[in-house]
């Protein structure tokens, strides 16, 4: 992957689910996305871009080797995270 980029994972209603009731919507938290999610690469660049909004992670890695990440913005909206908490509270 390389620059300028820029990746939302629009993971907002992901979250409505898991505050809501997880055990009813979401029978394994395993199962909400990763924005990215790389297994058993090598030699793979990622630089210059700009990560928003995951679902679950950002980024996860499960046998990678030899690999370069850098210069990676993330981004999450706090406060739209912050304001479902209020809303969803009991």
């Amino acid at each position: 992957m390389e620059g300028g980029g820029k990746i939302d994972g629009r993971g907002y209603h992901w979250w409505i689910l898991t505050l809501l009731e997880p055990n009813k919507y979401l029978t394994n938290q395993n199962f909400r996305p990763h924005l990215i999610h790389m297994i058993d690469t090598n030699f793979t660049k990622i630089h210059d871009m700009v990560w928003k909004n995951a679902a679950q992670f950002h980024f996860k890695l499960d046998q990678c080797h030899d690999g370069e990440i850098y210069n990676i913005d993330i981004k999450v909206n706090t406060t739209a995270q912050i304001n479902l908490i209020k809303k969803f509270s009991i």
